[in-house]
């Protein structure tokens, strides 16, 4: 195979294959007060007989419920059981094996990277959302389950983070609006659907969610919807129409290497995986979309690996 690029040559093992075990910079969620673990105890056996979802007896889960209400068992204990209501109403427990192909493409989102203290993105290219369409079609429902089922995969995201021992409790959300925007009738039933279902179904979920790239007319609605949500959800929420703006809060919460050129970063994330040709090393280097695959050869290069690696248009079958 003929490489279609210069030869690359870089010590990457101790810093790309290293396992670190630096401690997560964030702030304890989970950590209690003996007078907030009795609360939650509380909570737990009151709730558990009435929860038939496995995973959402999760105590991580529960504790969201009990902190929207400022550790008061009864005030969370009314939630939650609606909250179970509005689960079992919505046939939620099925949602994730739903097939939604057919809605991927035109309504993009995906779980891409971390921020600065491990906790996982969400990036959602808004702009491309054709609410209007979708409801001139028929679809708009539809979307709107979608839209649900998103914030369920966060929360299961979360939750399997938490069982590799991570003291991860919230995701981050970036929206890139494109400057795109739309004030009708299925748009802003739309945004009070999101909303919502966000501050009332996942409260606490998110440490963060910015919009960039944000016109002036979505600014304007926001503006009245803003009023009716909480404080906490007023607090990590915001929108930007200036990159000068919005790409250092984003550079502040993501390195560039976990954020694709769009949302200010790099995109490019190296991977490594066994079985290339002759025993090397396939390495990835990755922009978003993936577009380039190279081959490395491992050598010596002082404690490390010297890896040897050539670009080429991306092959079908790595190992040929």
């Amino acid at each position: 195979m003929q490489f279609k690029t210069i030869v690359l040559f870089s010590c990457l093992a101790t810093v790309a294959m290293a396992t670190t075990t630096t401690k997560l910079r964030m702030m304890d969620h989970t950590g209690l007060t003996g007078e907030q673990r009795a609360a939650l105890d509380e909570l737990m056996k009151r709730v558990l007989p009435k929860i038939k979802e496995d995973w959402v007896k999760d105590e991580l889960y529960v504790l969201k419920f009990l902190r929207a209400k400022n550790f008061n068992v009864d005030d969370a204990e009314l939630y939650f059981i609606g909250h179970l209501f509005w689960r079992e109403d919505n046939k939620m427990s099925a949602i994730l094996t739903e097939d939604f192909s057919d809605l991927k493409k035109d309504f993009p989102y995906k779980f891409d990277g971390h921020d600065k203290q491990g906790r996982p993105l969400l990036i959602m290219d808004f702009g491309s959302w054709d609410l209007d369409g979708a409801a001139e079609r028929g679809q708009i429902d539809r979307v709107l389950r979608y839209y649900d089922r998103m914030l369920d995969e966060a929360e299961h995201k979360l939750l399997d983070l938490q069982h590799q021992g991570k003291n991860v409790t919230q995701f981050v959300w970036f929206l890139n609006q494109d400057n795109k925007a739309s004030v009708s009738l299925a748009a802003a039933r739309a945004y009070w659907h999101s909303a919502t279902v966000y501050e009332k179904q996942h409260p606490g979920s998110g440490a963060r969610m910015v919009l960039i790239n944000s016109p002036s007319l979505f600014s304007s609605a926001m503006s009245a919807i803003r009023p009716l949500l909480s404080q906490d959800t007023n607090d990590i929420f915001d929108n930007y129409a200036d990159e000068k703006e919005w790409k250092p809060i984003l550079l502040d919460w993501a390195d560039p290497d976990q954020l694709s050129p769009s949302y200010g970063g790099t995109g490019v994330k190296a991977k490594f995986w066994p079985g290339g040709r002759n025993g090397s090393v396939i390495l990835l280097l990755a922009h978003n979309p993936v577009s380039r695959i190279g081959f490395a050869t491992p050598g010596f290069c002082g404690s490390g690996f010297l890896w040897v690696f050539g670009v080429s248009n991306l092959l079908e079958n790595p190992n040929g």
